[in-house]
């Protein structure tokens, strides 16, 4: 994640290469974003394809300008950074190179670099087919809520990546371990990239979620669907990203949304047996804030609060049909990383300097808290069973009124979820 990042200034507008015209008609990835980028998608032979992608470029575009412009960061105020606890404030204007001419330092150049560092992984059109009926070889207008959770689970392996480098002072190590970690994202099928979109789609398919590939998921499948594929991929033949470790994926069952069962994260972090707390875990829980068609104006503060946490991963939400990875706030306002950019496929291949840039992007969205679908995955790392004392302990003194999440020993038989029909979210 530290190539060079893709700016909006030096990429062309949006192309989805493989997108049929169904897919363009679902309103997929049509928001508002801060940034609209895309680099140059392979050229396709299929007129239907070509015309395809102009229809997903042009909704796009359009419905951007009918939702209006998005909000920016104020320069009076810091920014926070999920899990983080260093503030980011705007520099003072500065040029370098005298009063006779120079390039002046963005006010928010160390928030951008931060930014950066995390994996933007978004939609990708040319990778191989994928199995089922449509034979799918992009992602463009389905795929964002699957996206979006890779970068989730990206960003908690990146940290543990980190601390693991920084420990042994080796930038080089650095390096090498971003290469790494994107190549289990890849987007191909097999054994090498467990956390592509191909693994995903089939790990869905196994749990018998009701999409396939080509259809939008909904945000509680894409979070099982991680949870399966990290346990399915710790064995001794697993990355060295993950074996390293010891990652271990909780979600909350459906029936005790928002709820953190210390039974079942016990048999998670021991694999059911006698044995002690073993590896890392990341917590994934969905959380309804609220019945209304955005989050609770009461409640808003306790969602940031939550990603003031230092265990937090941020969030996985949205917009009727889109879904962004929510990373960072500024009073009201919420930092996030779109996935709903066309890129092409890259090959991976088995070197560790195969090109990165389009999996960086230093500018994130913004976007007011009080325009958000209720509907959220929270994500939390915790790397080991102190620091998920420590979480449960935090939790434990928000006001038990406007508390998103709650502490239980054993599931409970009654039902938090409002509404309880996933399909219906985001």
């Amino acid at each position: 994640m530290d190539a060079a990042p893709a700016s909006a200034e030096t990429l062309p507008p949006a192309a989805a290469d493989e997108m049929d015209a169904g897919d363009a008609e679902d309103g997929e990835g049509a928001e508002d974003s801060a940034f609209q980028r895309t680099s140059s998608s392979s050229s396709s032979s299929s007129l239907v394809s070509r015309a395809a992608s102009a229809a997903y470029s042009a909704m796009y575009s359009a419905r951007s300008r009918f939702m209006g412009g998005a909000p920016r960061l104020s320069e009076a105020a810091p920014v926070r950074l999920a899990g983080e606890a260093a503030l980011y404030r705007a520099a003072v204007a500065a040029v370098d190179g005298g009063s006779g001419g120079g390039t002046a330092t963005p006010p928010w150049a160390e928030l951008h670099a931060a930014t950066a560092k995390r994996a933007w992984i978004t939609y990708r059109s040319g990778f191989p087919a994928m199995d089922g009926a449509r034979r799918c070889t992009s992602d463009a207008g389905w795929g964002c809520t699957l996206r979006s959770s890779q970068m989730m689970l990206a960003e908690a392996l990146r940290r543990l990546q980190r601390a693991e480098a920084e420990a042994a002072v080796a930038a080089a190590a650095a390096m090498a371990a971003d290469g790494e970690l994107l190549r289990c994202f890849a987007d191909r099928p097999c054994a090498a990239a467990p956390f592509s979109l191909h693994s995903m789609c089939a790990a869905g398919d196994a749990l018998g979620v009701d999409s396939r590939s080509g259809e939008w998921y909904a945000p509680g499948d894409a979070a099982r669907m991680l949870q399966r594929l990290v346990q399915e991929a710790a064995t001794e033949r697993a990355p060295e990203v993950l074996r390293r470790s010891g990652l271990r994926i909780w979600t909350n069952p459906v029936d005790v949304a928002g709820t953190i069962v210390r039974d079942g994260v016990r048999e998670c972090t021991t694999g059911g047996g006698a044995a002690g707390w073993s590896g890392a875990l990341m917590l994934v829980l969905t959380v309804k804030v609220g019945n209304e068609s955005t989050i609770n104006a009461e409640q808003r503060g306790q969602v940031l609060e939550l990603m003031a946490l230092p265990q937090s991963l941020g969030f996985v939400g949205g917009r009727p049909s889109s879904s962004f990875y929510f990373i960072g706030s500024q009073e009201e306002r919420l930092l996030y990383l779109d996935p709903h950019t066309v890129h092409s496929c890259v090959d991976v291949g088995r070197d560790d300097d195969f090109p990165t840039e389009s999996y960086s992007c230093a500018q994130s969205g913004v976007m007011n808290i009080s325009d958000v679908d209720p509907m959220l995955c929270v994500g939390f790392l915790c790397t080991d069973e102190a620091d998920f004392e420590a979480l449960c302990e935090r939790l434990g003194r928000i006001d038990p009124l406007l508390r998103l999440c709650d502490v239980v020993q054993t599931q409970q038989a009654e039902a938090a979820y409002d509404g309880g029909d996933e399909g219906d979210d985001w």
